[in-house]
């Protein structure tokens, strides 16, 4: 028993030395490797100190391991002691970042550009927009000089011209009878919404190829249209309330549009010479207004 004691209060004496000395040294940063050292050291101590349990009182032992604990606490509150100070400067890290962000913006962002954006803009938009004006006089075709017609006041009565495609001016009402028959020459025919009747016999037996009937018109006289053998196609509008004998009687005629619904006592029942040939009356009576066709050197028609 004399010889524990001893051996304990030098581990005691020799542990709180390390002790006090590894809690000078944590506040030192430069002194890092000591601390592990030191705290090596202790973990030995504490080694050595659980092996001379064995030999020591109870007393002893509990006297040393408050010794030891009270010095760890006393470390923990030193290594903890400048760590606030850690953190000392971090608002500052923060100080300018505002101005920086914000210093040039909205100067950079609004500098020029309005003047920019309606620098030509104005000129730019209706440069060429009158030029467009000409398009509608292109589409309407120039009316054939007056000197080509023989007129009794609106009403031409004799074409006496060398123009194959005819253009009749807007100031004629009415085409007399027989006023293109047999000119061979004319391959077209315009005719203009004030013309209100077309006489008999008008454009018989002309070179024309396909002729519309505008609205306007409300007579077609017989034969207005007869043996024109290059006379395809044909348009009647809704205003025809009245079609003469044998008005349209053509074997080239294969396609009749009609735009309205012409009255059964409108056209001529001549069983002989009807306006079309064929049965193109009955079918249109039956069928009403739309586009009839026919094969070649057939007399049945059939709407579309």
């Amino acid at each position: 028993m004399k010889n524990r004691y001893p051996l304990l209060q030098r581990l005691g004496l020799l542990l709180v030395l390390v002790i006090f000395t590894l809690a000078a040294v944590t506040s030192c940063d430069n002194k890092k490797k000591d601390v592990d050292k030191l705290a090596a050291q202790l973990q030995e101590m504490k080694d050595e100190l659980n092996k001379a349990k064995e030999k020591a009182s109870a007393d002893e032992i509990a006297r040393l391991e408050k010794i030891i604990a009270e010095q760890e606490e006393k470390n923990k509150a030193a290594a903890t002691t400048d760590k606030p100070a850690a953190t000392t400067d971090k608002p500052a890290a923060t100080t300018d970042k505002p101005a920086a962000a914000t210093t040039d913006k909205p100067a950079a962002a609004t500098t020029d550009k309005p003047a920019a954006a309606t620098t030509d803009k104005p000129a730019a938009a209706t440069t060429d927009k009158p030029a467009t004006a000409d398009a509608g006089a292109a589409a309407t075709p120039a009316a054939t000089p007056a000197s080509e017609f023989k007129m009794t006041g609106t009403t031409i009565t004799k074409f006496v011209g060398t123009s194959k495609s005819v253009v009749i001016p807007s100031t004629v009402t009415s085409i007399g009878s027989d006023a293109f028959a047999e000119n061979k020459i004319i391959t077209a025919v315009t005719i203009p919404t004030s013309v209100t009747s077309i006489g008999s016999g008008a454009f018989s037996s002309t070179g024309i190829t396909t002729v519309t009937i505008p609205k306007g018109v409300t007579s077609i006289g017989a034969s207005a249209f007869a043996e024109c053998k290059s006379l395809a196609s044909a348009t009647i509008s809704e205003s025809v309330t009245s079609v003469g004998r044998a008005a349209f009687w053509s074997d080239a005629l294969l396609s009749v549009t009609f735009q309205g619904a012409i009255p059964a006592g409108g056209f001529n029942n001549d069983s002989s010479y009807p306006p079309f040939q064929g049965d193109l009356r009955a079918k249109y009576l039956e069928g009403g207004a739309g586009t009839y066709t026919r094969a070649s050197g057939s007399k049945e028609w059939a709407k579309k």
